[in-house]
């Protein structure tokens, strides 16, 4: 049965209910006056084109492919699921620059100029319902989501993206070393010229969705380090005695002849 639930680009966006972070990185004031129209909505809105570009589903049919039924309209459990499934929708779309979208929107438009003007198929795939069951990533993604609302060491308002993308590092050994990677999807061994045997498999921590939803949440994700923070004497103890060691070595001309 075909998706009755249906979006305009401006309405699919993050309400910000759930506060997640959102780089918002300038050069200088003037740059941030100039592009501050520009940027009010990069990262929580969608664009005309998105849903050609990345493997996409709606909000609701996501709750039908995980709980199996959709989602309660008061239910408090499932607006927050679906506010957490669409800021995951969103860093997907947003893992393409605006550009690349809106080159894409232009040759699609060609294609199907071209073919009504040759009288022919438009030669474009049709988008058909996903199978139930979460084939693509969307539960993991999810638990990234959550996590990153925690509180961090550096940034008491969030946790940084490095730290969650270990849950996908833990899901994905899980399945390579499950039943269903054996038998499904373990098809090639390479070996290199080292002896090294390299296997690889195809599962949902490896999808084009969850692909894209990394590295959308990497590039919206603000990053942060600990600056100014000073040595303690123990540590500047053990460098100093590694460099004086190096300049004074009698080896050292030969590996390290420029300082």
């Amino acid at each position: 049965m075909p998706c009755r639930y249906t979006s305009c680009v401006r309405c699919y966006q993050d309400d910000q209910v759930l506060e997640f972070k959102v780089a918002r990185a300038f050069k200088n004031e003037s740059e941030y006056y100039r592009r501050r129209r520009d940027n009010q909505f990069k990262y929580l809105r969608a664009r005309p084109g998105d849903w050609a570009l990345h493997p996409f589903q709606c909000d609701q049919c996501w709750c039908v492919n995980l709980y199996n039924r959709l989602p309660l309209a008061n239910g408090p459990a499932d607006n927050s699921a679906l506010r957490v499934i669409r800021r995951a929708n969103l860093d997907v779309f947003w893992s393409r620059e605006s550009r690349t979208v809106s080159c894409e929107v232009g040759g699609l438009k060609e294609l199907i100029r071209r073919a009504r003007e040759g009288n022919r198929p438009i030669p474009l795939e049709k988008f058909t319902p996903w199978p139930l069951g979460d084939n693509e990533g969307m539960g993991v993604a999810m638990s990234m989501l959550d996590k990153s609302l925690e509180k961090g060491k550096i940034n008491k308002g969030y946790i940084q993206f490095d730290t969650t993308r270990k849950l996908r590092s833990a899901a994905s050994n899980v399945y390579s070393a499950g039943a269903g990677a054996g038998a499904n999807a373990l098809k090639y061994s390479m070996k290199s010229h080292r002896g090294e045997v390299l296997h690889t498999y195809q599962g949902p921590m490896q999808s084009i969705f969850m692909e894209r939803f990394t590295l959308g949440m990497k590039i919206r994700m603000p990053k942060e380090t600990m600056r100014n923070k000073p040595l303690s004497s123990k540590v500047g103890e053990l460098l100093n005695g590694a460099l004086v060691g190096d300049i004074v070595g009698v080896s050292v001309g030969l590996r390290r002849g420029k300082w």
